[in-house]
Formats: C-alpha cells, structure tokens, sequence
C-alpha cells in the first residue's frame, strides 16, 4: 500500500470518526477551518483538533524511516542499536555505506572493507543483517501490536516509562511485557 493510499484510506476513516460532520465539505475553505490537508492533490480544510488526528502518525513515520536510513552499531548490551552519530565523521559515510542496505556488498571489496573495519569479514557482515533482518520480521510477526510497538520503541533506545505513557500502560507492565517478547523472539530466531 503506498503512502497516498494510506493518507487516503486515513482521511476516509477520519469522515467516518465523531471528529468529521458529514454534512460538511471539507473541500470547501471556511474560516473555522484554517488549516489544509492534502490527500493525493485534493486538499481537505479542518480545524487545529482535525488537523492532529489526521497528522497523527506523520511524524512517528517520518522519524521511523529517518531511523531506517541509519546505520546498525554494536550496542552495550551485545545487541545492535541504531546509530545517531554525526555521519559526516563517520568512515562508513565517507564510503557510501551510511544506509544499512540487504546485498550492497558488491559496492566495496572486502580489502577495502576489512581496511574500514577489521574485526569483521564481508561474510559475518551479511550474516549480521540476515540475522538483523530476521529479528525484524520477527518483531512484525508478533500478535500483539503493543507488543510489536513495545519492541519497536526498545530498538530505538526509548525510555520504558516514555513507551508506557504512550500505550496507557504502567512501567512496569512495559518492563514485563518487553522480557517476554525478548524470551520468545530469542527462541524463534536460535538458529540465526
């Protein structure tokens, strides 16, 4: 599904939530309504309690796919975290290797590799994003979408009393369920 068909698909549940009258066209400027949402090129006006329901999750997509573009490094804990470094200084920048890409080997040999990063062969690197990948995967795979949101703000670094704030939940029930789903993704991807 593409972006404008999610846009689409969202202002269309937006007319049917109790925010939208349906009496009302929302094509139509009005002074009660300044501001303007585009979907695809139709350009709807609502009001400033409209406007953040039907942007609510623009910025949390905007942040996830500025996440994606970043590189994967080592973690404290022996797990991978997402980088926020500056990448101008980064050596893997400066080499084209500043998003994580499946199968963009082909681009470095492994000398030049191995002269950036020594400890680790062109091999354990592709292993490693299998292995990233399949977490990933894994972590969508989950029933439970706090669960899945849960893990999700985990690999992001996020505070457990921020993630609970935003779920409802109390720390300690993050805390909880977070362990859990650690449990079980630890027995599915074993054998990575």
């Amino acid at each position: 599904m593409s972006k404008n068909d999610n846009q689409k698909l969202q202002a269309e549940e937006a007319q049917n939530s109790t925010l939208f009258n349906p009496d009302v066209d929302y094509e139509q400027p009005s002074d009660d309504r300044p501001y303007v949402y585009l979907v695809g090129k139709t350009k709807l006006y609502v009001d400033e309690e409209q406007f953040k329901f039907l942007r609510e999750d623009y910025w949390e997509e905007k942040t996830e796919n500025w996440l994606k573009s970043r590189c994967l490094i080592p973690a404290e804990r022996g797990e991978l975290k997402i980088c926020r470094g500056n990448c101008e200084e980064c050596p893997m920048f400066r080499n084209g290797w500043n998003k994580p890409t499946y199968g963009g080997f082909e681009e470095m040999d492994e000398e030049e590799y191995l002269a950036l990063n020594p400890q680790q062969s062109i091999l354990d690197k592709l292993i490693e994003e299998e292995r990233i990948k399949a977490m990933y995967d894994a972590i969508d795979n989950l029933e439970d979408p706090i669960d899945r949101f849960i893990m999700r703000q985990y690999l992001l670094d996020k505070k457990d009393a921020e993630v609970a704030s935003k779920i409802g939940k109390s720390r300690q029930t993050v805390i909880t369920r977070r362990n859990k789903c650690i449990e079980y993704l630890k027995d599915i991807l074993k054998n990575y």
